[in-house]
């Protein structure tokens, strides 16, 4: 079973940017955008929950989020010093298109920078109503139209699992992602991202593929059940419930990490080209 990982999202942090350097930026990517290269839409946020400066550069999903000076912070403890929040879809973002904007961002590169999180998505060739996922945790399955959810967005852990080949509309090709989010602690940078050998949102959930036909009546019907959203692994007692996940466990459970560990390599450099702020 091939399966492909790529990097999704990636949420990172420019350490320790005084206001007067931030600023300096703001006003460099402000004559770009009067000189027509960049569409940068400015919101300020007011709210101690917060940031007071949300940059939203470009349109569709190769925009980039940039955002300065949580509002939580008192600017007198942290000696003026606040932290650039970036965040972008690195797959569906073209860095020609927006040199203008990391030509801006380059005054950052010798700045400190720590990763928030990131979205790992796995691609595998099956179609999503074979695909039956349990939270080992507890966690109950949202869905809507085909997709299922797991967990809040953005949060640790969180799991999302939809038709990729629907959503590129290409009708003659059958790709089912399977995409989680990671959030690291604070400080986490990119030297120690590389040593972590194994994350633990991957045994927080079951993944299988499932061959109804296969199994016996009662247990296919219901798998067929919690994939389709009539029901969820909540419904059933306990011992039920661990009678489900046992036979989970016979299919052919997805093995994210054994993925991780033949593909991180790649994964780990386009984690440092994402966070780099050079063209």
């Amino acid at each position: 079973m091939e399966i492909h990982m790529s990097l999704d999202r990636i949420n990172f942090r420019i350490e320790d940017v005084h206001v007067d350097d931030f600023q300096r930026f703001y006003d460099s990517l402000d004559i770009v955008e009067k000189m027509g290269f960049l569409n940068v839409r400015r919101d300020f946020g007011k709210g101690h929950s917060e940031y007071k400066y949300n940059l939203h550069v470009g349109q569709g999903d190769g925009a980039v989020y940039v955002a300065y000076r949580h509002n939580s912070e008192n600017a007198k403890l942290v000696k003026e010093r606040f932290h650039v929040k970036v965040e972008y879809n690195p797959s569906k973002h073209d860095r020609y298109d927006f040199k203008q904007f990391w030509l801006c961002m380059s005054d950052f590169q010798m700045f400190r920078k720590s990763i928030k999180s990131v979205d790992i998505a796995f691609d595998i060739a099956v179609p999503i109503s074979n695909i039956v996922a349990v939270s080992t945790t507890g966690k109950a399955m949202n869905k809507y139209q085909t997709t299922m959810y797991f967990g809040q967005r953005s949060s640790n852990a969180f799991l999302r699992i939809y038709d990729k080949a629907k959503e590129e509309g290409k009708k003659d090709e059958v790709k089912t992602r399977i995409e989680f989010t990671i959030v690291f602690p604070p400080e986490t940078t990119f030297q120690l991202l590389q040593s972590v050998s194994s994350y633990d949102v991957f045994e927080q959930y079951i993944v299988s593929v499932v061959q109804y036909d296969k199994l016996d009546a009662e247990l296919a019907c219901v798998l067929y059940a919690i994939n389709s959203g009539f029901r969820s692994l909540k419904d059933f007692t306990r011992r039920k419930q661990e009678k489900i996940k046992n036979a989970l466990l016979e299919t052919e459970r997805i093995n994210f990490q054994a993925v991780f560990d033949e593909q991180k390599t790649r994964l780990f450099q386009d984690i440092k080209s994402a966070m780099c702020l050079q063209l």
